[in-house]
This record gives C-alpha cells, structure tokens and sequence, in this order.
C-alpha cells in the first residue's frame, strides 16, 4: 500500500488531534487506537509526539516582548514627533477660531492672530 492511499493520509486534522491527545491520556492501548483508527503504532506514536509538542509549546513561560521588530533612526522618529506635534497644534487653532466665529462674528481671523474689523463710522456697520 503506497503512503499516499494509506488510510492515515486520509485522516482529518481533527481525527488526528484526536489520536494525538488519545495516545498522551494513555486512555487506550496503543494497538487499540491504531487498530480502530485502522493506523500503524508508528503514526499513533508520531500524533503523540506532535501533541506533545503542541502542549509543551502552549505552556512555555512567556518570554516577553525582548524581540526587536524593527528600527527606526533617531531622526525619522524626531520628525515623527514634530509632525505629530505640528498637527495637533494646527487643529488646536482651527478648533479655537472656529469657536471664536460662533461666539463673535464680526472677528476677521489672520494666521492665529484676532484682527477686530473697526467701522470709519459709528452705525456704518448696521445696514
């Protein structure tokens, strides 16, 4: 029988988790489950070792975040912060003309500075 018609290609990943935490609960006897399975010992053994694994590597301690995923220069991140900075000092400023505008109308606003539109005339605004 070549390896690619065998019935333990043929299983599903979750018939051979299955397997896998069958053998490591050492519920039933190996043969057994290879006979019901219609497997070798040998495919039973190697469903072990990979849950075995699985269950070594999902309990390790944890490491931590010592891993670097990138880096950036000193510069770049320099820039970052000015360009970050700068935008929120621009909406800061448009946020407060805004509400200048609501609140006085008659205000002309030019580049952050308040700028009253005085008339020539008293009365020559009121039309």
């Amino acid at each position: 029988m070549s390896p690619a018609l065998s019935v333990a290609a043929s299983l599903s990943p979750d018939i051979r988790q299955n397997i896998g935490i069958q053998m490591l609960s050492r519920s039933q006897p190996i043969s057994y489950l290879a006979v019901t399975h219609q497997v070798s010992r040998k495919f039973v053994y190697e469903q072990g070792d990979k849950a075995q694994q699985a269950l070594d590597e999902s309990l390790a301690p944890f490491q931590g975040d010592n891993e670097i995923l990138f880096h950036l220069p000193v510069q770049i991140l320099a820039s970052i912060r000015e360009e970050i900075r700068t935008r929120i000092v621009a909406r800061i400023y448009r946020m407060r003309n805004n509400l200048l505008r609501l609140f006085i109308p008659k205000v002309k606003l030019i580049s952050g500075w308040l700028h009253y539109k005085f008339p020539r005339r008293i009365g020559s605004h009121v039309k």
